[in-house]
């Protein structure tokens, strides 16, 4: 069984010592880094059917998880999930749209943050584009914004499980 998520009376980010971070606004539990499905210079870029079976084969041992966590437990986010999670940075003025640990400052300007974040940029959200079936929805961390494109294009993944869904 999955360890459940972490919590202090400060953060909104919360390391949980196991490889996963907690975010105390939205219930997310995501892997703390940001681009284990490869390395900081260079992530794996995946297509979305094959972002989708990464993040939901993704267990215990893989990508520093020392969670208890199975196939199954892990996905990806959604777009209303990525809207939740980047919306108080964008509205600071962030780039990459992620803040501190606190949640008050811009992540990596001098301040503590629980992931381990690269040069990753475009995520992949599990949400399919409405419009258009053919695409999926995207975060882009640099812009601060979602967008729909082809599910054939190559995007990183960054894996969550808890939240309300």
């Amino acid at each position: 069984r999955a360890a459940g998520p972490c919590f202090d009376n400060t953060n909104r980010y919360v390391d949980c010592g196991n490889g996963t971070v907690t975010d105390t606004v939205t219930g997310l539990i995501w892997t703390k880094d940001a681009t284990c499905f490869g390395v900081i210079s260079l992530p794996l870029l995946m297509k979305w059917a094959d972002a989708n079976n990464a993040a939901a084969g993704l267990k215990d041992g893989d990508c520093g998880l020392a969670d208890g966590s199975s196939p199954g437990d892990w996905r990806l986010p959604t777009q209303d999930e990525w809207s939740a999670t980047i919306a108080r940075a964008v509205a600071l003025g962030c780039d990459p749209s992620l803040t501190d640990d606190a949640g008050t400052a811009c992540y990596g300007r001098g301040s503590t943050s629980s992931f381990v974040f690269g040069v990753a940029n475009f995520f992949w959200s599990s949400t399919a584009y409405e419009a258009d079936p053919a695409d999926g929805v995207s975060a882009s961390l640099h812009h601060g914004s979602l967008f729909s494109g082809s599910k054939g294009s190559i995007l990183e993944v960054w894996p969550v499980r808890g939240g309300p869904r």
